[in-house]
C-alpha cells in the first residue's frame, strides 16, 4: 500500500499497488526507493508519483 502524505494530518491512501514479495523494511531517499525482501534489495524511481518504477535489484 502506498499513502499520499501531502496532508500528515489525513493520510490517504494512493491508487497505487507496488508488487513484491515479503517486504520487511523501506528506506525514501529522494527520488528513489528502496525495499528490502527476504531476498533482494528492490531499487524503485518514485519521482513521478503516483506512478512508482522498479528500476534495479540488489541480492543479498
Amino acid at each position: 500500500m502506498v499513502y499520499d502524505i501531502t496532508n500528515p494530518a489525513a493520510l490517504e491512501l494512493a491508487p497505487v499497488t507496488v508488487p513484491m514479495t515479503d517486504p520487511y523494511d523501506l528506506i525514501v531517499d529522494g527520488q528513489r526507493m528502496i525495499v528490502s525482501t527476504k531476498t533482494d534489495f528492490q531499487i524503485f524511481d518514485v519521482s513521478q508519483l503516483p506512478q512508482i518504477r522498479k528500476i534495479g535489484t540488489i541480492g543479498k
